[in-house]
């Protein structure tokens, strides 16, 4: 038994023009007759609504007329493969992003996030400057060498160049990223 949008809207305890609204968002539906079927579109009202909205409704408005138990609607493979998530599912995830979204601007802003572009700059120009130190060490050390002809000194002279080259390194510091 199907309901005219007026007698619906009287079921609820609601104004016409609410329940137009809610057949047009597609938060109610009607039957194929333009009806609207009760137990299922009090079951839709309630699941596609925003709950703060229908508790100061409910709180301006006086108790609705007495409603019929509840009936739970099976959907066919049809109606839930075209449906998307409630209004309320949805609106869970949006706040979800939202939060995550401040989470990550509050952690930049506190400097425990940084930018990837700004990390993948700064660790190229430290592994540059790590490459021309190392490729300028025989520069530096080759007449030095030229003269050695002890091979116990030659190999520590070359390691106390790396270790420098390298303490030289790591002494950057990585709180400038």
């Amino acid at each position: 038994m199907g309901l005219s949008i007026r007698a619906y809207a009287a079921h609820r305890g609601c104004s016409k023009s609410a329940v137009m609204k809610a057949i047009q968002k597609g938060r109610i539906t009607r039957d194929e007759n333009s009806k609207i079927n009760p137990e299922t579109a009090d079951l839709e009202w309630e699941q596609n609504s925003d709950p703060g909205q229908v508790q100061a409704q409910n709180a301006t408005q006086q108790p609705a007329p007495q409603k019929k138990p509840q009936v739970k609607i099976e959907k066919t493979n049809e109606q839930s493969s075209s449906d998307g998530p409630t209004y309320i599912q949805s609106r869970a995830i949006r706040e979800l992003y939202v939060a995550r979204l401040r989470k990550m601007e509050y952690e930049e802003k506190a400097g425990r996030l940084v930018p990837l572009e700004k990390v993948t700059v700064r660790w190229f120009n430290l592994a540059r400057q790590l490459r021309d130190q190392l490729l300028g060490l025989p520069n530096r050390v080759d007449a030095i060498l030229a003269a050695e002809d002890d091979r116990f000194k030659i190999n520590q002279l070359l390691s106390e160049e790396l270790s420098r080259v390298l303490e030289e390194f790591s002494k950057n510091d990585p709180e400038n990223l």
